[in-house]
């Protein structure tokens, strides 16, 4: 295994590599020296942003919704600023979102592990424990069946969110 952290700036923070397990336990422990941040107490409403590269394709940008569920209560909305202007990323990821089931999609994974597939599922995921508001130039069309309500603007589904939800404490990720 070879593996980066990627530092505040973009650049290489620190690398770890060899024997899969200890390798991975050594870039745990430098990514927490790099970004150690410590989560608050579950917030209401996360709004989370995706920092460039990271937002061209919602294959990358994915990743910024396990940094909110990290800092969101359980169900409580979040506010995705993907922009994903390149798309979804791949063509391949998007027919695992015919199967609507999470549980049916979690047995076809099993049976025929594709990282897409992966991707997917965690999209379905967080769609299925949170209100997922997502603002982004991908299609209504692409995003609802994968759980997503899109917004036009990050100040309507902030709006949606405080009109819908019970919303007493909130948290920002500039570039989750």
């Amino acid at each position: 295994l070879l593996n980066v952290v990627v530092g505040e700036g973009g650049g290489i923070a620190a690398v770890a590599s060899g024997d899969v397990a200890p390798a991975h336990d050594a870039v745990i422990q430098a990514w927490k020296q790099a970004h150690g941040r410590t989560s608050p107490e579950p917030a209401d409403l996360v709004v989370v942003g995706v920092g460039e590269p990271r937002s061209r394709t919602l294959i990358q940008s994915h990743k910024a919704l396990l940094a909110a569920d990290a800092w969101a209560r359980p169900g409580a909305p979040i506010v995705f600023l993907a922009k994903s202007d390149g798309g979804p990323g791949h063509a391949d990821m998007l027919p695992w979102f015919e199967v609507r089931d999470p549980a049916r999609h979690l047995a076809a994974l099993r049976r025929d592990f594709h990282p897409y597939g992966l991707t997917a599922y965690s999209i379905r995921r967080m769609a299925n424990d949170h209100p997922v508001l997502v603002v982004s130039d991908l299609s209504r069309d692409l995003l609802r069946p994968m759980g997503l309500l899109p917004f036009p603007t990050a100040e309507k589904a902030i709006q949606h969110a405080l009109d819908n939800y019970t919303v007493g404490s909130c948290v920002v990720i500039p570039a989750g």
